[in-house]
């Protein structure tokens, strides 16, 4: 999964465009979703980006999505004192950060946090920071997530790569675990013991028709019961979205 995230436009506002060297660069049909933080002013830019995909979302603060296995919190206004109560708030993996920032990113107690600068190198905030137009990639594979920072400094494209995995859950009875239980050994049925022929042929009979019988129900007694169907454990369980927050990639 591929998703681009783009923040800080303030297009017309502030800048006719997006870059021309980043237009050239990004493809259609290459990614599977983009993520805008905060507002969207100009209708041909979102055009644009419509073009590149199909699935185009425009983040509210405070909302929550579901990418793959990863649970991604947005925070995209300059009220938030604290990303950390927000990430604990939201319960989840990732922090998108909006807001006067150029690009940064760090990891804090198993969240990753970043914030992919301004697309168009331009900031609504007065405060003298890094000027530079950058966006972010997510690489998003199973429990993994690599995300490709791209900047256009002295009009060349310069790349970076950030890694991210995030942790297993641990077993604690509500996600399956990651081994199933081996069934018990099967104990191999005993064998009825030997009847001693008697002289007489139908006491013979008689005896060897009790001794079956009892061999039998002890068989039957001993054999280990059927264990049931284990679950698939290979599968991850997704944690559920929180109430508060709203599943904007369904829409």
């Amino acid at each position: 999964m591929l998703i681009l995230v783009a923040n800080e436009l303030n297009i017309p506002t502030q800048a006719t465009d997006l870059p021309l060297k980043f237009k050239k660069l990004l493809q259609p049909n290459k990614l599977d979703g983009v993520i805008i933080l905060g507002e969207m002013k100009d209708k041909m830019t979102l055009d644009y980006f419509r073009t590149l995909c199909d699935k185009v979302i425009i983040g509210a603060s405070g909302s929550a999505i579901m990418l793959d296995r990863f649970k991604v919190g947005l925070v995209c206004d300059t009220q938030t004192q604290s990303y950390s109560l927000a990430a604990r708030r939201l319960d989840v993996d990732m922090l998108l950060i909006a807001g006067p920032k150029s690009f940064e990113a760090y990891e804090r107690d198993s969240v990753f946090y970043c914030s992919p600068g301004s697309m168009t190198g331009t900031y609504s905030s007065l405060e003298d920071i890094d000027h530079t137009p950058s966006f972010i990639l997510l690489d998003i594979q199973a429990a993994q997530v690599t995300t490709f920072v791209y900047k256009l400094q002295d009009d060349e494209i310069r790349v970076d790569k950030i890694e991210y995995s995030k942790l297993q859950p641990k077993d604690n009875g509500s996600n399956v675990s990651s081994q199933k239980s081996p069934a018990p050994a099967q104990e191999p049925t005993p064998e009825p013991e030997e009847v001693v022929q008697e002289d007489h042929s139908q006491e013979a009979a008689d005896s060897q028709q009790q001794v079956e019988a009892e061999a039998e129900v002890e068989a039957e007694a001993e054999a280990p019961a059927q264990s049931p169907a284990q679950p698939d454990a290979s599968s991850y369980q997704v944690p559920p979205i929180a109430d508060e927050t709203e599943n904007l990639w369904d829409q």
